[in-house]
Order: C-alpha cells, then structure tokens, then sequence
C-alpha cells in the first residue's frame, strides 16, 4: 500500500536525521532506496532553513530579517551569502538591496565563476523578462523590501494577523509565486512569533506530485492537513526534542515536504536499476551539532 510506504518513508528519514546526531557511523538505513540525499522531514534542520535563520537572528531589525529571508530564498545558496558577508562585513540589510549589490554579485559570478543560484528549484524573480536573473532577483529584493521603497511589503507581512494575509501580501507581485512564497514566509515564521504555522499552507508541485501516489481524492492541501492530524495521533510520530523537555511535531509545511521527497523515493522505486549502489556520503560527515532553533518554539 502507497500509504504505508509514505509513513515508512518518513519515519526512516527522520531515524537517520537522530542517527546522524548521535554520531552513528553510516549507512544509516538498510533500505538502499534511501542511500540518496533527501531533504530532513522537518524543514527547519535543512542547512538553507539553519543558515536563514541564523541570519534572521543577526539581523538588527525585523525589517532587515525579512529582507534577508526573502532574497535568499531566489538564490537558496549559502556560498553566495558568504561571499557576500565577506564583502560587506556582515549580511546585507534591507538597505542593501540595490544595484551595488547585484553589481558585487555580478562581479563574482563572472569574474571568479562564482555560483549564485542553488539549482534545487526553478527561479523566475522577472517572469517573460529579458535580462540578467541576478539583477532581476536583487531588483524584485530592493521593490519589496528596501525602505525607500513604495512598494516595500514589510509592513503588510509584519502586520499580517495571518500567515495567509501575509502570503496574499506576496502574491500580489509579480515574480513572487506560490511556491516562493511559501518558502519566504516559511522562512520569516521561524523568526516572527505572530503566526500559528498550522492553519496555512499550499503544495508546492512536488508535493502535489507525492501527494497524488498516496491519494486523488482530496484537495493536496486538505490532504496536508489530514496526513497532519494522523501523524500527531501515531506512536511513531517523528519529533524534535526540546531544550525545554518538550517535542515538536511536524507543522502542515513539514507534511508539505515529506511528499514532495516522497515523490523522489518513488521515482527512484519505481527505477530499481537506478538505486544508489552505494550509501550517500554527506558533505559533512561525523556527529552533527545541536540544530538552532527558533526563539518562540522554546
């Protein structure tokens, strides 16, 4: 049954997450369907949502945290935010977001072949618009978040009494799809304590490619928030444990995730002849360091 193997999936790829965190030597799964890169079941592990949010947290003004959290998710590479920090001295502010900044990461790019973009998704910051995407994302960065803007959004996000008002707010510009602001606002809710992230979300299309192995019959985002009912009612539940003794379950974003990887484990299932030989050898092996976490969830 394709449900039962979701549920398989998800409480296999978060063993190897604790795995992982206790310093077990892999593999750390004897199903060689998972000997491939998958991203962690809750967002907030992967190392672009602990980069952000240590960003977020440096940053001196909430403006600044949501500027920050908004164009690095349209480039999603840590490399170019340290190349970045290196040149200013810091992460940049919302106060940076402007043609010097793209120039530097121009610069980079074509000069010393730096990589600006993460290729995990498709980036679209100008839509059927000719030109550099580089100066299109630190363009779209500067119309939405820099202060002297007319266009700033700040202020719509930071006021939002909604994670759905806030992702409206978004929307309503062009270069900002569904997609990318799910992820922005994913993002800021690490940092913002006004919201409750699970009365909102919309499937992302691998999501709603997993989603539609397991079940035709709903809307993907009903379906979310069902899967997320039925994990918090199940003894095997992943969790993150707390500094403060408690465990956090997975939020509706989280589910949102685990199917769009669960589409990945499928395809690769449905590919036997093209299953990992080998176990994955991560790019930082060894024990892992405690996760940072979001102030408001301690």
């Amino acid at each position: 049954m394709v449900l039962d193997a979701y549920y398989d999936f998800v409480v296999k790829r978060h063993r190897i997450w604790e795995k992982r965190q206790r310093g077990e030597p892999g593999p750390w799964s004897a199903d060689p369907l998972l000997w491939k890169k998958y991203t962690n079941v809750f967002r907030v592990l992967d190392p672009g949502s602990q980069y952000v949010l240590e960003m977020m947290q440096d940053a001196p003004t909430p403006a600044d945290a949501f500027a920050r959290a908004f164009l690095y998710r349209y480039t999603n590479r840590p490399e170019t935010w340290d190349y970045l920090r290196g040149n200013l001295g810091r992460w940049p502010l919302a106060s940076d977001m402007d043609d010097d900044l793209a120039g530097e990461l121009v610069e980079w790019r074509d000069e010393y072949g730096g990589q600006i973009f993460s290729g995990a998704y498709i980036i679209m910051p100008a839509p059927n618009t000719k030109g550099d995407k580089v100066r299109h994302a630190v363009a779209l960065a500067h119309r939405l978040t820099h202060p002297e803007s007319p266009q700033n959004v700040f202020q719509q996000v930071a006021g939002a009494t909604t994670q759905r008002a806030a992702f409206d707010a978004l929307t309503a510009h062009n270069g900002v799809g569904d997609f990318m602001a799910m992820q922005i606002l994913t993002d800021w809710g690490y940092y913002w304590p006004e919201w409750d992230e699970n009365t909102f979300v919309v499937a992302g299309p691998g999501s709603k490619k997993g989603i539609g192995y397991v079940d035709k019959s709903m809307k993907p985002e009903d379906y979310i928030r069902y899967t997320r009912d039925e994990w918090w009612m199940r003894v095997d539940c992943p969790t993150i444990p707390l500094p403060n003794g408690k465990e956090r379950a997975p939020s509706l974003m989280d589910i949102q995730n685990t199917f769009c990887e669960f589409s990945k484990y499928v395809r690769v299932w449905q590919e036997l002849n093209k299953a990992p030989s080998k176990p994955y050898v991560p790019a930082h092996p060894g024990k892992q360091p405690e996760p940072n976490l979001p102030t408001h969830w301690l």
